[in-house]
């Protein structure tokens, strides 16, 4: 779940001022806001199962097994997150 970056209630909107820069989140009301308009919309993935299940069942993985799971239960790709800050994602 993401939060809305202006009112932090639960974010319905994905935005970027580029399509290569990270999104940032609003809900319905602050994306109505006229500081957010003609921002990219980007697709707000809101994953099916968290992380853990898309990680071996015996344990044993490495951080880019983890990245790998992150990125399979937001539905990304492994490369566009993992450059950012692992514990953020966690």
């Amino acid at each position: 779940m993401y939060r809305c970056e202006d009112c932090f209630d639960t974010a319905t909107h994905a935005v970027a001022e580029y399509s290569s820069t990270f999104p940032e989140y609003y809900c319905d009301e602050c994306m109505d806001l006229p500081i957010n308009k003609g921002l990219i919309l980007v697709p707000l993935h809101t994953p099916s199962k968290g992380y853990m299940e898309y990680l071996p069942a015996d344990g044993n993985f490495t951080e880019d097994d983890l990245w790998e799971a992150i990125a399979e239960a937001n539905g990304v790709d492994a490369s566009e997150i993992m450059d950012g800050d692992l514990c953020e994602w966690l």
